[in-house]
């Protein structure tokens, strides 16, 4: 069995569900053990670069192509770090070593064009761009569109009854910093069954507390810090934790701060892992908090971790809803059939979807559904809501881009069976309120960061390497904006499958 190649696949598989800090720590590894392995580096270069350290990542994709130096993928990906750093001339010069090793690379092609274009050289630009055109007639399945990605949301009501599994293995004063945190969940969920997994002599507290419904003790580390040995005891503890009757959850919290527990999570069969980031894959990890200066206070970083749970898992459950509402009733911008809210404006062109593409999907939406339509942005969106008005029956549609301000908007948006929109404000502000929510995800920043959330939230990207690229403007794209080439298709069938979850549920 190849195990470097097995932990290079794990690293990948971490790096495409937006876990970078995984990767990063697989990659460095890997490069421990084989100081010159292109492939590593290549794919640490990218990882690096995406990250925001661009002269780093840029180095390491240097020795790439020094020790690949026939690698079309390698020239190309130096390119774009080169582009990213606003080195146009060395972005035009490995972008031409990459299409003079692959003639049929589209890509390559595209980026050599932009970049040129950028650098004043029109006459070459136009070239190149001829080029990617002929290769693409001469063979039309070579190129083919970016994988979309679909995330479902996922969130729990105060009615709902989710399993979790809290993980507190921690000496006395610990667990009693903790009570907020330990609070904080269970008031949240008040009927989910939570299970707790403590150090025994903390076990009197708990049952006191009356927070829990199953607690379970562990022998995992010794009563008295001065005891402390991680390689005797950490072993040991994972055993005992291995013993336990435990069962499935949908989520497992390791609330200790220290990372010498979190392991445990992977010992859990839970669908989602939440806790302090200690270079493990985890669905929902804070970073570490430095120790310098006023220091955050033991009690406050578990409360954090829990409010991050909160934020997370119940995102409908906060105050936000009703500081939006200021107890306004919903409107109803037509007394009957379906109302779509349709945003297609966003602060950044380079997360624009595109008023073409929100014209194809109103013309879908409106033919299988019979949906009528709400236009909703500021002044400036008023040419693209204009546009996409005209794809409909102009009774069938209802422009308020522009008229509203945005502590007015709450109620309108409020009063819709479906909204759909960019990554942007008004997306924001009605996955908040509970309105099923249809989220088109450009690759410019953080997925996982910034993706709307809620229960009836579904968010669609397109997989392309190169996000988060957090590129400011769409100019600096030397990619042709391919983050965006999510069909209208594909985003109709979505949002039709969600209008009848919802449907079902009222």
């Amino acid at each position: 069995m190849d195990i470097s190649r097995l932990v290079l696949e794990r690293a990948r598989q971490f790096e495409q569900s937006g876990k970078p800090a995984e990767a990063e720590f697989l990659y460095r590894k890997l490069l421990d053990q084989s100081p010159c392995a292109h492939q590593v580096m290549h794919r640490l270069g990218v990882l690096l670069c995406r990250s925001g350290r661009t002269d780093e990542g840029t180095s390491w994709l240097r020795q790439n192509c020094s020790l690949a130096p026939d690698s079309a993928e390698a020239w190309h990906d130096l390119g774009i770090a080169s582009a990213i750093s606003g080195s146009g001339e060395d972005a035009a010069i490995a972008f031409r070593r990459a299409v003079t090793i692959r003639p049929d690379f589209v890509e390559a092609w595209n980026n050599l064009g932009g970049t040129l274009l950028r650098l004043g050289k029109r006459n070459e630009a136009d070239a190149a761009y001829r080029a990617a055109t002929e290769v693409i007639r001469a063979d039309r399945t070579r190129y083919r569109p970016p994988e979309i990605e679909v995330i479902r949301g996922e969130a729990w009501s105060r009615d709902d009854q989710p399993r979790i599994l809290l993980l507190k293995l921690d000496h006395i004063g610990d667990f009693i910093t903790s009570l907020d945190a330990f609070g904080l969940i269970r008031n949240t969920w008040p009927k989910a069954h939570i299970t707790l997994v403590c150090a025994p002599w903390n076990r009197p507290l708990a049952e006191r507390s009356g927070l829990f419904d199953t607690i379970l003790s562990c022998d995992f580390l010794p009563e008295s810090g001065a005891d402390f040995d991680p390689e005797a005891v950490i072993p040991a503890g994972i055993v005992n934790f291995l013993a336990l009757p435990l069962g499935s959850y949908d989520l497992a919290v390791d609330l200790r701060y220290s990372a010498d527990t979190r392991a445990l999570l992977l010992c859990t069969d839970a669908k989602y892992r939440a806790g302090y980031n200690a270079e493990i894959g985890l669905d929902l990890a804070l970073p570490p908090v430095p120790e310098v200066g006023k220091a955050v206070h033991s009690g406050a970083r578990v409360l954090t971790l829990a409010a991050a749970v909160v934020a997370t898992f119940a995102p409908a459950n906060g105050q936000a809803p009703e500081i939006l509402m200021g107890g306004r009733p919903a409107i109803r911008s037509f007394p009957d059939g379906t109302v779509v809210g349709i945003a297609p404006g966003t602060g950044n062109p380079i997360k624009a979807w595109g008023r073409e593409r929100f014209t194809e999907l109103a013309r879908r939406l409106h033919r299988e559904s019979g949906s009528k339509f709400v236009l909703i942005g500021g002044a400036r969106e008023n040419p693209d809501s204009r546009f996409i008005a005209g794809s409909v029956p102009e009774a069938e549609w209802k422009d308020l881009t522009g008229t509203l301000g945005m502590t007015d908007l709450p109620p309108v948006i409020a009063g819709l069976d479906l909204f759909i929109g960019n990554d942007t404000g008004t997306t924001h502000l009605a996955a908040l309120l509970g309105v099923p929510t249809v989220c088109i995800f450009a690759g410019q920043p953080h997925i996982h960061s910034w993706r709307p959330l809620g229960r009836h939230v579904v968010t669609l990207r397109a997989n392309v390497e190169c996000s988060p690229c957090y590129l400011p403007r769409i100019e600096h794209c030397p990619r042709g904006h391919l983050c965006v080439d999510i069909p209208p298709s594909r985003v109709a069938a979505e949002a039709l499958a969600l209008l009848k979850t919802t449907d079902s549920e009222r």
